[in-house]
């Protein structure tokens, strides 16, 4: 038998070593592999007293021949430590044996049992008495730490972040440690090696068949096997996916004497296999002898999962079985709450499991990769699944009318064809979903959304208020961007105070849901930075104007009216603010997102305000005494190049000394003393353009 090496699998002492000495009975009841000897070796190490060891076997059948094994041992009237060692392996007319030994121990000793089966002991009543130490394969487990240490020692090769996923598929199983570096040791790809080891490798297998499970009923097998697809074995969910009954006192049996399950709770209502490869072994079992009824109970699984408000296990089931359309169904269905609450990571997470060519074929697919690239900030990724989810849908009539209303709805999201096609399709999609449909609130969302950018405030609130009601319970992201539209409109209607109401309960759902850096979030920072900056909270409207540059920078390609509003409304802040170049920046940033959003004319007014704003404000500077004269303003010009004074004056006809009298006259007019720190001021205040080395590129407008 492959047992793991103490080099391998290093054990410390029992924390609780007081725990260890305070029962005559300490019981260790684990599969096969959990370390239980090795364990009982490390206690020997710290215990001052004699142990004495007997590994039972056949040849202890007889109660002759197991009394004079354990008088062998030496055991006297001193405090000592007897170890069983594979009670499993002694016949059951034995066990009594080891009762009446236990009973008649002297004080200070103890008889320690390592066991794959319970034995037959009055277990109840020793609890109850306190006489008996229990550790099972919980205890024994070891932590992803020292699972990962351990690889380390084993295949030094191994990268932290190779240890630490093969650790999670180990569970803390000692064996399955070793069973790894038997797999890994002679692997002509390391890496690839590292990343597909589970329980269908065949030395896990192996183990498994012939020594975890050994001894086993038959049934009990196929019992496991067949619950193997179920993460959580309960008596409810066997039953429904075995189409059985009785499966609660099985999973009791199993675990209590036989250890191959852990319970989760006290009342002992639902149970994990002992080991995660474990389970991997006996699903590898399952799907090479038995496929069809493999498929079945996939099928009833994911519909358990289902049924039971699971959906993570239910899509993840369905994944590990391939069939793409069920769980392209579970993930739609749920897609407008699991993006309104901050969990795309995880959609995209299975979208990836499924692979492209899966989510290109399905519909459903197609569009949740859309509307998670929106999520993400990326239009250009949303256009090409949205166009993938189009042909998917496109197949016949009947998938064309099913998806019709979603196909709408994207691209009103993604307004690529412009504000007014984007109200039509809103309304359009508005329209086929219905009243009752959880997707209705984003519908309305962006019809609010078409009104504002076509400078119809009034017609926008209405939907946008019944986006902000629908989402609060459906989509808190679509609330979030209903809100920021709200927020705007009371903005343009000069009410910052009524916008800030509007946007504090946006920023509570930002942090509760986890929605930060979403486009949706960015652009309600932008608003609110506008709204402080008008009510006098400079230190606040700063810090979120701050906060929407470093969004805007980290984002490839948003929707253009998106950017273009959230740009717009941080040139409005910074203007504000009296921070003229930071404005200018912003505004830049917005032209760029307004050439792609041609017919938003609100914004398009908007942008020429700020613009004009930002001319009053730079010719506001160049007032009054110490207002740069037009030679010091040609001079400055030159300023930032690497250019000599005296190659300034040759480009601008002019002596070196002249160059240098209206140099250092604009460095006293701008408060400097040298001609970098004049350059940075200049730029600060608008009088000099950015830095190109500091301009934002285009694509991330």
């Amino acid at each position: 038998m492959l047992r793991p090496a103490a080099s391998a699998t290093p054990r410390s002492p029992p924390d609780d070593l007081v725990g260890f000495l305070a029962a005559p009975l300490v019981l260790l009841l684990a599969p096969a592999g959990f370390g239980k000897t090795t364990l009982l070796e490390a206690w020997q190490e710290v215990d001052e007293r004699p142990f004495a060891w007997v590994r039972c076997g056949p040849a202890h059948r007889d109660r002759r021949a197991f009394r004079a094994a354990v008088a062998s041992t030496g055991g006297g009237e001193e405090p000592s430590v007897l170890v069983l060692d594979d009670l499993h392996r002694l016949a059951r007319a034995r066990h009594r044996d080891v009762a009446d030994l236990i009973r008649s121990l002297p004080d200070g000793s103890q008889v320690a049992i390592a066991t794959r089966a319970r034995p037959a002991l009055p277990l109840a009543r020793m609890r109850a008495e306190r006489r008996v130490t229990e550790v099972g394969p919980g205890d024994l487990a070891l932590s992803a730490s020292a699972t990962a240490a351990a690889l380390a020692e084993l295949v030094p090769e191994l990268t932290r972040a190779q240890r630490l996923s093969l650790a999670h598929r180990i569970g803390g199983w000692p064996a399955g440690i070793q069973l790894a570096a038997v797999a890994l040791a002679d692997a002509e790809d390391l890496e690839a090696a590292a990343a597909t080891f589970d329980g269908d490798d065949r030395a896990v297998t192996e183990y498994v068949r012939e020594e975890a499970l050994a001894g086993l009923g038959r049934e009990d097998v196929e019992f496991l096997a067949r619950c193997s697809l179920l993460d959580q074995l309960s008596g409810d969910s066997c039953n429904a996916v075995l189409r059985r009954t009785g499966s609660s006192r099985v999973l009791r049996r199993l675990a209590r004497d036989r250890a191959l399950l852990v319970p989760l709770d006290r009342r002992e209502h639902a149970y994990r296999l002992a080991s995660p490869l474990l389970g991997a072994a006996l699903r590898s079992e399952l799907h090479h002898e038995h496929p069809e009824i493999e498929t079945r109970l996939r099928v009833r699984t994911i519909r358990w999962y289902a049924e039971h408000g699971d959906l993570d296990r239910a899509v993840e089931q369905a994944i590990a079985g391939g069939a793409a359309q069920a769980a392209g169904e579970l993930i739609w269905t749920s897609f407008l709450e699991l993006s309104g609450r901050g969990r795309t990571a995880k959609v995209r997470a299975w979208l990836d499991a499924l692979g492209g060519r899966r989510v290109a074929a399905d519909a459903t697919l197609a569009l949740a990769a859309a509307h998670c690239a929106l999520t993400d900030g990326d239009a250009g990724e949303a256009e090409r699944w949205a166009q993938a989810a189009a042909v998917a849908a496109g197949r016949n009539k009947a998938l064309r009318n099913k998806y019709a209303a979603d196909l709408l709805l994207l691209d009103a999201a993604l307004g690529a064809r412009g504000a007014l096609a984007m109200g039509t399709s809103s309304a359009q999609a508005a329209e086929l979903y219905g009243a009752e449909s959880p997707w209705r609130c984003a519908a309305s969302l962006y019809r609010g959304i078409a009104d504002v950018l076509t400078g119809q405030p009034l017609r926008a609130a209405a939907p946008l208020e019944e986006a902000a009601r629908r989402g609060s319970v459906a989509s808190p992201l679509v609330q979030v961007g209903a809100l920021a539209q709200l927020g705007l409109i009371a903005l343009f209607d000069g009410q910052p105070v009524r916008a800030l109401d509007h946007l504090a309960h946006a920023a509570e759902q930002v942090d509760r849901c986890r929605l930060e850096g979403t486009p949706t979030a960015t652009l309600a920072d932008a608003v609110a930075a506008v709204a402080r900056s008008r009510t006098g909270q400079a230190q606040e409207a700063s810090a979120a104007a701050q906060r929407t540059e470093r969004a805007l920078a980290a984002v490839t390609d948003p929707p253009p009216w998106c950017a273009a509003e959230a740009w717009l409304a941080l040139a409005d802040a910074r203007l504000h603010l009296d921070e003229l170049a930071a404005a200018q920046r912003a505004l830049r940033g917005a032209e760029q997102s307004l050439a792609r959003t041609p017919d938003a004319s609100a914004l398009t007014g908007w942008r020429d305000d700020l613009l004009e704003a930002a001319d009053a404000a730079r010719g506001r500077r160049l007032e009054g005494d110490d207002a740069l004269t037009k030679a010091e303003l040609r001079t400055l010009q030159y300023l930032p190049s690497h250019l000599s004074f005296r190659e300034i004056g040759a480009a601008l006809c002019l002596s070196p000394n002249t160059v240098k009298t209206q140099s250092r006259a604009v460095y006293r007019k701008l408060g400097v003393s040298s001609r970098s720190a004049a350059v940075e001021r200049a730029r600060g205040s608008g009088l000099l353009p950015p830095d190109p080395a500091d301009r934002r590129p285009a694509g991330g407008a």
